[in-house]
């Protein structure tokens, strides 16, 4: 945890004259390595931070992001200490999809959301059907999605919003790969 806190303070220009509280969560929550196209699932109240590195978060329709420290964003203790979840977890990886797989659902017990990975090559065409509204977004490469409309091309980083009830076509354009958030 030494290093963590050692590399908030740095990141976030935190002065030993003046320490953020946060900083003791270094030495009070789970310290864990997600590899690229790993995931994790938590339960709601379950406090989590983002050191460093690239993820998607997604999470049940709510007004109730709470911060507990390390930002410049507002911080509410006494908000954060009434719906905190404090029992002991064992964060569980879920592992990368198989290789041989072009589509691949994460697997938790959310209900009212999922995320799904598709890998694409060059060329590769993967047929979609929103029954309910998705957002696409492109991790790596670059795609082109057909629906209803005039195609579009997204680059690394770029999402779509798709409508419910739509019939889409994403078409590789430069290997890589896209999450896409929906319900289950």
């Amino acid at each position: 945890p030494d290093y963590w806190v050692l590399y908030a303070m740095e990141a976030m220009n935190i002065s030993a004259d003046k320490l953020d509280a946060g900083l003791v969560c270094f030495y009070l929550l789970n310290i864990v390595h997600a590899r690229k196209g790993e995931g994790i699932y938590q339960d709601a109240g379950i406090p989590h931070a983002y050191l460093r590195g690239q993820n998607i978060e997604l999470m049940a329709c709510s007004d109730n992001v709470i911060r507990g420290g390390l930002t410049p964003k507002h911080v509410d203790i006494p908000a954060l200490l009434e719906v905190i979840d404090c029992r002991e977890v064992v964060p569980e990886i879920i592992p990368v999809a198989p290789t041989d797989k072009v589509t691949f659902t994460y697997s938790t017990p959310a209900t009212d959301f999922a995320l799904e990975n598709i890998t694409y090559h060059t060329g590769d065409k993967h047929q979609g059907n929103a029954q309910n509204a998705e957002i696409l977004f492109v991790m790596e490469g670059v795609l082109k999605i057909n629906g209803d409309s005039t195609p579009i091309l997204l680059n690394q980083g770029e999402s779509v919003f798709i409508c419910a009830e739509t019939a889409y076509q994403i078409e590789g354009i430069k290997k890589g790969y896209c999450v896409i958030a929906k319900l289950p």
